[in-house]
């Protein structure tokens, strides 16, 4: 009987010492953001919004919002790049690493020869403790 009391009380603080931590993300992932959909946060820079009230007001003015994800800020912050190309865009590629404890976010757009503004967004689901100076940025824009 004392074996297994002994046991229930290991169980039982072992279940009080985890936390809720378990439900934040660690691994990066892609958040779907419609292609006209843009952020209205500063061109070519790496925003990380990590509240309601940012992420509603860094898409106010977009068409699309209303077809954004809900985002449940408690488990991961949104990290958003935001631009626009000189020309139509045919193709757009985006490669987020992890390389010797740096992040490097790698974006390519492909371009037509047709003249038109055209924004873009990209965002990123990312840990709560990763910061916006943590992410080496780079945009390639390719005219074919």
């Amino acid at each position: 009987m004392k074996k297994i009391f002994l046991l229930l009380t290991l169980v039982c603080s072992f279940c009080i010492g985890c936390s809720n931590d378990s439900d934040k993300i660690s691994v990066i992932s892609e958040y779907e953001i419609p292609r006209d959909c843009k952020a209205d946060v500063e061109d070519g820079k790496v925003i990380i919004i990590n509240n309601k009230k940012d992420f509603k007001k860094a898409f106010a003015d977009s068409y699309d919002s209303k077809q954004l994800k809900d985002m449940n800020f408690n488990n991961a912050n949104l990290l958003v790049v935001s631009g626009v190309s000189p020309n139509q865009i045919s193709k757009m590629s985006k490669q987020f690493l992890s390389v010797d404890g740096e992040y490097k976010l790698a974006i390519t757009i492909e371009e037509t020869m047709a003249t038109a503004l055209e924004p873009w967004t990209v965002g990123y689901l990312v840990p709560k403790d990763m910061k916006s100076s943590d992410v080496k940025l780079t945009i390639k824009y390719i005219q074919y």
